[in-house]
């Protein structure tokens, strides 16, 4: 797995760590939704960090879910998924739109007691 600090974007250009976590997660958990990044991993305001997200999807990591029915949610895309894999290991699936509710909420959870520092570690499946 390579350090945190040291990964880059295809140009070469240094990730901020607040980025490659919020990579990290959506490859732990399959998804991330805009509402999520923006609380946990987004920088700046709600407009720098809408600004981050539409840059990672110009970049070619993030794309939307594939089911239509769930707007605001995002996953890894195929590059991302390469990303992850040679950094973290093996992504999760993508979540069903029917399931993404109650990820979501999971998702939310775990990452609110972690940033309480209630959990040091969590494992999606």
């Amino acid at each position: 797995m390579a350090d945190l600090q040291e990964l880059r974007y295809a140009s070469g250009k240094q990730m901020p760590q607040n980025v490659v976590e919020g990579l990290k997660v959506t490859g732990q958990a399959g998804f991330i939704t805009r509402k999520i990044w923006r609380e946990f991993f987004g920088s700046g305001d709600f407009h720098a960090s809408r600004k981050q997200i539409q840059r990672l999807q110009r970049r070619g990591y993030l794309i939307p879910h594939p089911n239509p029915i769930a707007p605001g949610v995002l996953v890894l895309s195929e590059r991302a998924k390469n990303f992850f894999l040679a950094n973290f290991g093996e992504p999760s699936p993508i979540p069903t739109a029917g399931q993404l509710i109650h990820d979501s909420f999971v998702l939310w959870s775990v990452l609110s007691l972690a940033r309480e520092r209630l959990i040091t570690n969590f494992q999606f499946d």
